[in-house]
């Protein structure tokens, strides 16, 4: 089992000269994957993730879901 989790805050320096100030978004990224062994040299590990951008600019704001499926395979030198 991994999890993890992020913030980050973006603070823009431009100032956009319609809306008359600068963009600010919090960002919050979270996950958590499983993985299972497949025999001796493989392993399978689901993931989920979601992260959720708010922004005073409502065109920047959004919430997404991602999903992972990832098999690994180690090679062995004979």
């Amino acid at each position: 089992i991994t999890a993890n989790i992020a913030y980050v805050k973006d603070d823009y320096q431009y100032t956009d000269p319609v809306l008359g100030y600068a963009r600010e978004d919090d960002i919050m990224r979270y996950g958590v994957s499983l993985g299972q062994k497949l025999g001796k040299d493989g392993l399978l590990q689901l993931g989920v993730s979601r992260i959720e951008n708010d922004s005073n600019v409502n065109a920047y704001a959004y919430d997404k879901n991602s999903y992972t499926l990832q098999y690994y395979y180690t090679l062995k030198d004979k």
